[in-house]
């Protein structure tokens, strides 16, 4: 997560199999399709780094 690289800890932390990548039986997704999911999830989100 994000705030080990800031020496703090999550105080919620989501269940480990919600942490584990899966394998998508479609295969990769293009990055912008990946972008545009992301900005619909969280429209208030500023995306900092790909």
């Amino acid at each position: 997560m994000i705030f080990g690289w800031f020496g703090a800890k999550a105080k919620v932390m989501p269940p480990e199999e919600q942490l584990i990548s899966k394998a998508l039986p479609t295969g990769k997704l293009p990055l912008d399709e990946l972008l545009s999911r992301a900005e619909k999830a969280v429209p208030q989100g500023t995306l900092m780094q790909v």
